[in-house]
């Protein structure tokens, strides 16, 4: 969703009353907020998060069919971060280009939180960057079962350690349960990984990027400044309807 502050009164009462009603929506929606800048997308705003911290981005893709990849390449400059994605639809493919075991796919199925964990970090070793990100799910209209019902989405991302320490890989899981019919649910599972991507990048230690993007501006102050901006905004058409079946955060909020 979209949140508009409106003001009436001489200039300069309209400015001090819209800085306080911003304040007060901004402290309302936290950190679901990812800009203030009415041209930024989701998509963009991570994009300035990779970028200001020099990290790389894969996808592998199953229900999504390439959303994911699209999104994220329409956006100029994106070569400067995203390296490319594989789209496993079938669980043959997420064997051969991912390395996602046959006896994993077999006890958990392909739309699991097991093999969302394996197509992340799949994607990510065997293509070479710093943050790997999956979707596997059931878009429908067909497919679901009672344990399993349409809308039934798993998110994975697969990157470094957010504190420093030894080196690994570390990956976040969000198991969804998505209402609307088949392009809903592929925009929506979309949208919360992007937004999954943001805060995974904005968790990161002090001295990376979350650093720059909660504002501290460095050497070459552009892609710095880009970051900064990518603190403020929400996320939009996923919405709050996304019915999150874990204990991570509330669903995703838009404002501008």
């Amino acid at each position: 969703m979209r949140l508009l502050a409106t003001a009436t009164g001489p200039p300069a009462e309209r400015q001090a009353r819209l800085r306080a009603m911003t304040a007060r929506l901004e402290a309302l929606v936290g950190d679901a907020v990812y800009s203030r800048r009415e041209e930024d997308t989701l998509e963009s705003v991570v994009g300035d998060l990779l970028r200001a911290a020099g990290a790389t981005l894969t996808v592998a893709e199953s229900c999504t069919g390439g959303l994911l990849g699209e999104r994220l390449t329409a956006v100029a400059g994106s070569s400067d971060y995203f390296l490319g994605g594989a789209i496993t639809y079938d669980d043959r493919l997420k064997t051969a280009m991912l390395g996602v075991p046959p006896d994993l796919l077999a006890a958990h199925g392909a739309v699991s939180e097991a093999v969302a964990r394996a197509m992340a970090e799949g994607v990510r070793a065997r293509l070479g960057s710093d943050y790997g990100a999956a979707v596997t799910g059931i878009a429908g209209p067909g497919g679901g079962s009672a344990a399993k019902p349409v809308g039934t989405v798993h998110l994975a991302i697969a990157g470094p350690p957010r504190a420093p320490g030894p080196a690994g890989v570390e990956v976040d899981h969000r198991r969804l349960r998505l209402p609307g019919g088949r392009e809903r649910i592929r925009w929506q599972a979309s949208q919360i990984a992007l937004d999954m991507l943001r805060r995974r990048l904005l968790a990161a230690t002090p001295a990376g990027i979350g650093g720059i993007a909660r504002g501290a501006v460095g050497a070459d102050g552009a892609g710095a400044k880009a970051a900064a901006a990518a603190v403020a905004r929400s996320v939009a058409e996923a919405g709050a309807s996304a019915l999150p079946e874990t204990a991570a955060g509330g669903g995703p909020r838009r404002a501008s």
